[in-house]
């Protein structure tokens, strides 16, 4: 029911649902996919964290709100959520990757390390992951390389449904384009605080 046409039409069903259901997790987790397929993250939000409230042992509204607090630069949120989902061994490694991540936007590059390598070691398809990230390009050489080649990886299997995948994608999409965007941001103010010294050396 969740195809890009039919989104609306989702909506109206789970939330008819909840009026004869109200502590549905299914229902609420799934119009948090349908919010966050049409970008409404807020809603997202708060769908997640009403099915996270209902079955706080189900981590996969754990791991969508820590992408979308990623995507709003909420960095201690995100890194709460994704932490949250460590107690989950199949998104155990998604969530260290995760972690890494945060720990290098906060410029913390040691721990982003040693994240992005705790994921590696449970799932070595993330060195290639990690490796065609522009944000790990500083702290590439210190990943542990997988022992067996990259194309030898098998991929992972999770039980993940194909809305959840297509989900989880779109929020990774969007945290890309959203966070080039932050990262720009940051460089002109290193940039402008560098001028502001070689002005001060020049007086």
């Amino acid at each position: 029911m969740c195809s890009q046409e039919l989104y609306k039409e989702a909506l109206n069903i789970y939330s008819n649902g909840l009026k004869h259901s109200p502590n549905n997790y299914d229902l609420y987790y799934n119009m948090g996919i349908v919010y966050t397929m049409l970008n409404d993250f807020p809603n997202a939000k708060i769908c997640y964290e009403k099915a996270a409230t209902i079955n706080s042992i189900c981590y996969h509204a754990y791991y969508a709100l820590g992408q979308i607090n990623l995507i709003e630069m909420d960095l201690d949120e995100a890194e709460k959520y994704f932490t949250k989902c460590l107690e989950d061994k199949e998104q155990e490694p998604d969530a260290y990757y995760k972690i890494g991540k945060i720990y290098m936007l906060r410029g913390d590059h040691d721990n982003a390390v040693k994240f992005v390598n705790l994921a590696i070691e449970l799932d070595n398809s993330y060195i290639k992951i990690a490796n065609a990230e522009p944000i790990f390009i500083p702290v590439k050489s210190k990943f542990q390389m997988p022992i067996i080649d990259e194309e030898d990886i098998p991929k992972r299997k999770t039980s993940h449904t194909k809305k959840e995948k297509k989900a989880m994608k779109h929020l990774d999409e969007t945290y890309s384009v959203v966070g080039n965007i932050n990262l720009h941001k940051l460089k002109p103010k290193a940039k402008s605080i560098n001028k502001e010294n070689t002005k001060e050396r020049e007086f």
